[in-house]
């Protein structure tokens, strides 16, 4: 069974990764929260759907960035 290890930067004080899954990750920068795509976040989310849907923004790859992320 691989081994999971928890990568932590304690020099980001102003970053904290809120919540991952269903291809996405739900990320906080200062004072502002943004949803954004992380292709290896293959797990189902774990937050309600109101701390995702109360994101300042939401990042629309465009078509070039979409194909990318599906390599």
């Amino acid at each position: 069974m691989p081994t999971l290890s928890l990568l932590e930067s304690s020099h980001w004080s102003d970053y904290e990764l809120l919540d991952s899954g269903d291809g996405l990750k739900h990320e906080r920068f200062g004072p502002y929260t943004f949803v954004r795509p992380e292709v290896q976040a293959m797990w189902r989310r774990s937050s309600p759907e109101k701390d995702w849907d109360s994101a300042d923004a939401v990042f629309q790859p465009t078509n070039e960035e979409s194909a990318d992320i599906g390599c």
